[in-house]
């Protein structure tokens, strides 16, 4: 049992880094200067694949 909880701890963390890695690639993308860059952010789809 032991195995298996250290095995879907790892898993889970591997998670964690690419939802953040996704989330954070689509904020250097939609924080171009100019207006509208929470908008833009927003309406990325990797925003929202990042926060699930």
């Amino acid at each position: 049992m032991t195995t298996v909880a250290i095995v879907l701890a790892l898993a889970g963390a591997v998670a964690y880094a690419l939802a953040a890695h996704v989330q954070h690639a689509a904020v250097r993308t939609a924080c171009a200067p100019g207006r509208g860059r929470i908008a833009r952010l927003v309406r990325q789809r990797r925003w929202f694949g990042g926060c699930c």
